[in-house]
């Protein structure tokens, strides 16, 4: 499958387009449409910037698979709703969020380099709205604050993953195939737009998960987080974690898969690939010691879990140093 950057597939002038939009404050019912036909994909972009809120539908023939590659200095916030085909994104440390048909996804997108497989043809609608918009708009609605930013700040990329409504693709169908023209236009589709968001956030599970838990009791499951952050090379035991911050460790277990949707012990040996990992791409340190180091005891369990996780050996990474 062959490797695509951005700006081959879309072109010098969309990317600027994309990565430009007019100032949210001065811009009317800016909405384009642009013919898509390369060497992979025929079809079309529409695109609206309606203050504070970016859409972007795409529709288009795939003519053979590829791989776009993705590099972002900032971060990056949206819905995707894929109404037609599939698609696959893999992050630069291989981790992967299936993207399947007739499905919706909240993503938050870090600073990151990553790239997305497409096998099939493919229409989606893409909302972009940055944290500060999204954050007013859900508070405004009652939808638990701390709870979206609980997720939106300690999950990595994929944030939440549900079927395409009948409810949402009669909102969908009016977003993007009314009549309107001008300011009613734009009023419309941003109202539309809205809708839409709110009908992803209202029946979360990941917020209903949140909710349910204390603030006293998140609090403290906040405050272990941290703890195995700075000592996730030491040897941890959930009991005296427990014992550490006065919580069962039932509480500790389900709170914290609730909360950051990962259990304590593979969020500790995540921390430590992923610091493994910068060591052998940073350091000259032999991989025995960064085992240690990063809490494993034995070398050879290292080298089975960091197989697993970054779907390489720990020694071919370390070759990606050498000239």
């Amino acid at each position: 499958m062959r490797a695509v950057t951005l700006k081959r597939f879309y072109g010098a002038d969309i990317i600027s387009l994309l990565g430009n939009p007019p100032s949210h404050s001065n811009a009317g019912y800016a909405s384009q449409r642009i013919i898509l036909n390369n060497e992979w994909v025929e079809g079309f972009l529409q695109y609206s910037c309606l203050n504070g809120i970016t859409i972007c539908y795409q529709e288009w023939n795939l003519k053979k698979p590829f791989s776009l590659l993705i590099s972002s200095d900032k971060s990056l916030l949206k819905i995707q709703f894929q109404i037609e085909g599939n698609s696959l994104f893999l992050s630069n440390n291989n981790y992967s969020i299936n993207i399947p048909n007739c499905h919706y996804q909240f993503l938050c997108f870090p600073i990151a380099k990553a790239e997305i497989q497409f096998t099939s043809s493919r229409k989606v609608l893409d909302i972009f709205i940055n944290e500060i918009h999204l954050m007013k708009f859900l508070d405004s609605q009652g939808i638990c604050n701390e709870a979206i930013k609980f997720q939106n700040i300690l999950r990595k990329y994929a944030f939440f993953c549900s079927q395409i409504k009948p409810a949402q693709n009669r909102l969908i169908d009016e977003l993007l195939y009314h009549s309107y023209s001008l300011d009613f236009a734009k009023d419309f589709a941003r109202v539309k737009a809205l809708e839409l968001i709110f009908s992803v956030f209202k029946e979360s599970e990941p917020i209903k998960k949140v909710e349910k838990w204390r603030t006293e009791d998140k609090k403290i499951l906040y405050n272990i987080k941290n703890y195995l952050d700075s000592n996730f090379h030491k040897e941890l035991h959930l009991k005296s974690i427990s014992r550490l911050y006065g919580i069962n460790e039932f509480k500790l277990k389900k709170g914290f898969k609730d909360l950051f949707d990962d259990t304590v012990i593979s969020y500790v040996r995540k921390k430590r690939l992923d610091y493994a990992h910068d060591l052998l791409m940073n350091s000259k340190m032999d991989i025995k010691e960064i085992a240690f180091i990063c809490g494993f005891k034995y070398p050879h369990h290292f080298t089975q879990v960091y197989l697993r996780y970054y779907r390489e050996l720990p020694s071919h990474t370390r070759r990606e140093l050498l000239p």
